[in-house]
């Protein structure tokens, strides 16, 4: 990172924040049994290694962001799933009759957007939490003692289930209404065997 530059272009009387204390405060804001993984992670982003896969992520996929208090990050991908999805739909042949074209279509587009949360989850963390440590470093944590700070910080990071659970439920209800929707004026049809909805 450019700490040496921020030192050098730091305004009179304002504390600059090297790179240990703020490796040491982002991995504050990560869940204690996850902070091995995470500080080796960290390192290797660091010397420039943007992609790492993170396994969590790519099974849960914007669930995971939800889970680690990144709700911006979790409607993007949220959202980019459901694009990605319906457009696999025609990429691959929504209308196709055969059980292969419907398989793929089903399948491939939650494979794309899974992988593609799994490789970069980590750098969206890692960005994240470090915005986190620079707002809360620049805006006061420089005139505070350093546990103190560190104590505000880990009200910000770590897990919270019960919002997740929240978002994912709200997330998967825009969906279905998504579908029917699509559904209803014809863009999308259902597979073959089931029954038509009676409109």
């Amino acid at each position: 990172m450019n700490d040496m530059n921020e030192t050098h272009n730091m305004p009179h009387g304002i504390k600059p924040i090297t790179q240990e204390i703020r490796h040491k405060a982002m991995l504050e804001l990560v869940p204690q049994k996850k902070r091995a993984y995470f500080e080796r992670v960290f390192t290797d982003i660091e010397a420039g290694h943007m992609i790492t896969m993170n396994w969590g992520a790519a099974f849960w996929s914007f669930m995971w962001f939800f889970y680690h208090r990144m709700f911006k990050w979790g409607w993007v991908a949220f959202f980019a799933f459901m694009l990605v999805d319906h457009a696999g739909e025609y990429i691959l042949g929504a209308d196709g009759n055969t059980i292969a074209v419907q398989t793929i279509d089903f399948f491939a587009p939650i494979v794309v957007s899974i992988l593609g949360m799994g490789l970069f989850a980590n750098y969206v963390y890692f960005q994240h939490l470090n915005t986190l440590v620079r707002k809360s470093w620049f805006s006061r944590g420089q005139m505070l003692p350093e546990e103190t700070w560190h104590q505000s910080l880990r009200r910000k990071g770590g897990v919270d289930l019960k919002s997740a659970v929240i978002a994912t439920a709200l997330g998967l209800g825009i969906y279905v209404v998504k579908t029917m929707l699509m559904l209803y004026l014809g863009f999308e049809k259902l597979p073959q065997g089931y029954q038509q909805l009676p409109y």
